[in-house]
């Protein structure tokens, strides 16, 4: 028969059993363990949880949960009988707004600008001596002189500073479609610094085919194809998007 005088001592239970000691640590797990749970009235986690509902903070999340699709580069769907928007420019990286002249448009407006101011010269200076042969006795041939030549560069200003100050072309740029704009604020660069443009290009162009070559060089090599008078009056040359016919 087995002895049970070796098995060790079992613990006292029921009213047998001792007061639990204050100071002892806690009971060992098994059949005198405490529940899994510190308190009986406490749900196990997750028990008992409210349902989620619209704008309500999701567990987990330390603030709002995000919108659907929001995001840095998403942009709200148009409402309903909005207008669709602007189609993409065309051409393949080409930046919007204004852009240089080409070589030839700035070449044809010139050779334009050019015969219309020598007719507008000729002129003015022929309606000066008209008006001046009268005095030819009593006033000096080279008040004269200077006084014609004074008509014939006020004409010149009329034809080619004021209109490109107010609206930034003459007749030739209106032909081939391109305008001067002050580089500074993107619109007519005004009678100040037109008339500083048309001084300088005057000035340079005495200096015959030197000039032209100049001018070759400078646009073949710049980005913007500004040329000296372009860059001494703070000015550019572009093209002007034709209007579509309706």
């Amino acid at each position: 028969m087995y002895d049970h005088s070796a098995d060790p001592p079992r613990p006292a239970q029921g009213r047998d059993a001792a007061p639990p000691d204050p100071q002892a640590g806690p009971p060992a797990s098994g059949w005198n363990a405490a529940p899994p749970y510190p308190q009986a009235d406490a749900p196990p986690p997750g028990w008992n949880t409210a349902p989620p509902y619209a704008g309500a903070e999701a567990p987990g999340w330390s603030g709002a949960p995000p919108r659907p699709g929001a995001g840095w580069h998403t942009q709200p769907a148009p409402a309903y009988g909005a207008p669709a928007p602007p189609p993409a420019q065309p051409g393949w990286g080409r930046r919007p707004g204004p852009y240089p002249a080409g070589m030839g448009e700035r070449f044809g407006g010139a050779v334009i600008d050019s015969f219309v101011g020598v007719a507008a010269f000729l002129a003015s200076v022929m309606a000066a001596v008209a008006v001046l042969q009268p005095l030819e006795g009593p006033v000096p041939d080279w008040v004269l002189g200077y006084l014609m030549l004074g008509v014939g560069l006020l004409s010149q200003w009329l034809y080619w500073a004021l209109p490109t100050g107010l609206t930034g072309r003459t007749l030739g740029k209106k032909i081939v479609g391109t305008r001067v704009l002050s580089v500074r604020t993107g619109r007519p660069p005004g009678l100040g610094w037109a008339t500083l443009r048309w001084l300088v290009y005057v000035v340079l162009s005495l200096f015959g085919w030197i000039y032209l070559i100049v001018i070759i060089v400078m646009m073949s090599n710049s980005p913007d194809r500004r040329t000296l008078h372009d860059l001494a009056s703070n000015t550019w040359v572009v093209n002007v998007p034709k209007q579509p016919r309706h």
